[in-house]
């Protein structure tokens, strides 16, 4: 309906140029008809950016224009008319070439929009996939590591009990390495649900006091094993320092586990040395 009024209304204004151009050009004379065609090349250049969404009616309205222009030019049949009608020619065809190359930018712009439209859309949904996906991942670390919590603690516990009894020196070394690593896997699973944490962007050290020489001597007793079974010598050299310092314990024992487990790993012979420096 819109798009018949639209037509309805730009033939009704072109017919009503076209009525007066054949009722007054013919009877007047040249420089009437050369003021004429100035009044209507200004109409039509108007008329560009207007109908430029529907070509069609561009060509409907400037055929109206100029189709009644360049027949009362010709019948006039002066020079100065011929050169008119060229002109006007001329000009029509530019204007519709114009006409033409506006209406492709217009489309290409308007399809760009949608697909921008459309990405933002896709990009929206992606995000928030995603972040469905994160937190369906951070609920099951944490439930994982609830589930393993659970029977790691007994085993911190039974063999607290243990120690408490009446046990020999060897059995009292063996339950103390059950008793660190149980403690270390512990640290593990935390250090697990760090990973959720840095991809939320909530990680944090805590700030605890700690003993160096307590996280090496539990390191050393967690790789001692792998060090023995190779033939290797598990050496410490370290620099004087205070015997309790602020740090996250759980993140430096792990830090170091990994460094000495790669050691130990990766040396076929020799030893593996532990050397701690107090920066100055």
């Amino acid at each position: 309906r819109a798009e018949r009024m639209e037509l309805c209304s730009t033939i009704c204004m072109g017919g009503g140029w076209t009525v007066g151009i054949f009722a007054y050009a013919p009877s007047g004379d040249i420089e009437f008809r050369l003021f004429l065609s100035t009044i209507l090349a200004g109409m039509g250049a108007g008329a560009v950016p207007k109908l430029t969404g529907s070509p069609p009616y561009t060509q409907v309205f400037f055929g109206l224009l100029a189709g009644p222009l360049i027949l009362t030019t010709l019948m006039a049949g002066t020079r100065l008319d011929y050169l008119i009608a060229a002109g006007v020619v001329l000009y029509t065809v530019a204007l519709l070439s114009s006409a033409s190359q506006l209406h492709k930018a217009l489309v290409a712009s308007t399809r760009l929009g949608i697909e921008r439209l459309s990405l933002l859309a896709s990009t929206r949904e992606a995000l928030a996939r995603s972040e469905n996906a994160s937190k369906v991942k951070s609920e099951f670390l944490a439930n994982m590591s609830h589930e393993i919590r659970t029977p790691i603690n007994s085993i911190v516990g039974i063999a607290q009990v243990m120690l408490r009894g009446d046990v020999s020196p060897g059995q009292a070394r063996q339950l103390k390495r059950i008793d660190a690593a149980a403690e270390h896997l512990l640290g593990v699973i935390s250090g697990i649900l760090d990973l959720s944490r840095i991809e939320a962007g909530k990680m944090h050290l805590d700030t605890t006091e700690l003993s160096i020489d307590e996280i090496i001597e539990r390191v050393l007793d967690l790789v001692s094993r792998d060090a023995v079974g190779k033939g290797l010598a598990l050496q410490v050299d370290r620099d004087p320092l205070p015997r309790h310092l602020l740090g996250d314990g759980v993140r430096l024992t792990q830090a170091l586990l990994n460094y000495v487990n790669n050691a130990v790993k990766f040396t076929h012979r020799g030893g593996v040395t532990i050397r701690v420096r107090r920066k100055r």
